[in-house]
């Protein structure tokens, strides 16, 4: 796995839990309303606050003397699913006793199936980043499948894992797309988040 930054305590990250967050490095998306475009890049810019990635063991090592303070882990990104070692990584986690998120753009359905019917997450949450016909551009002309992110969307909605679908609001979505995109996940609950670049 491929890890930028490690933040060890979120008072909200995880609803209801004290939680840790970790940030792989990468994403197959380009979207310019990224919270996170440090992140974006597969390549790790080096930055006064850290010389390179760090390891796993590194990450696990601070959580197991986070044990007991803190009571689940957030991996985010960058885009999770295109990590190798992620499910490993995942299930090092549950094996620690940890609940554990996970945000996601959903492009990747088949590593997602597999978190999911591994058992490897408690609560998923999907950003959709825009109505179905307007995907592309929203994601920075980014190569996009909408049959992975509409199954994706189904798979979350009838696993029985915890769920929420946010979407940051940004330039190029109207009213109507927010509407479309409650309609689209079935959900009036859409949880909207503001564009803090």
């Amino acid at each position: 796995m491929r890890i930028a930054a490690f933040q060890p305590l979120s008072l909200n990250e995880y609803p209801g839990y004290l939680s840790s967050i970790v940030f792989t490095q990468g994403c197959n998306f380009k979207c310019d309303f990224c919270h996170n475009p440090e992140l974006k890049q597969t390549a790790f810019k080096e930055t006064f606050l850290r010389k390179k990635l760090l390891t796993e063991d590194v990450i696990l090592e601070d959580l197991i003397r986070l044990s007991g303070k803190v009571d689940a882990v957030t991996v985010t990104g960058g885009e999770p699913l295109i990590q190798k070692g992620l499910l490993s990584f995942m299930g090092r986690l549950k094996r620690m006793g940890f609940k554990v998120k996970l945000n996601t753009n959903g492009s990747v359905f088949k590593v997602l199936s597999s978190v999911v019917n591994k058992g490897l997450v408690d609560l998923i949450n999907m950003d959709i980043k825009a109505p179905q016909g307007k995907y592309k551009k929203a994601c920075g002309g980014a190569t996009i499948n909408i049959d992975d992110i509409e199954n994706s969307i189904s798979l979350i909605k009838n696993c029985g894992v915890d769920y929420i679908f946010s979407t940051v609001l940004h330039d190029g979505l109207s009213s109507n797309d927010i509407s479309h995109i409650k309609k689209w996940v079935g959900s009036n609950n859409l949880e909207l988040r503001e564009n803090l670049i």
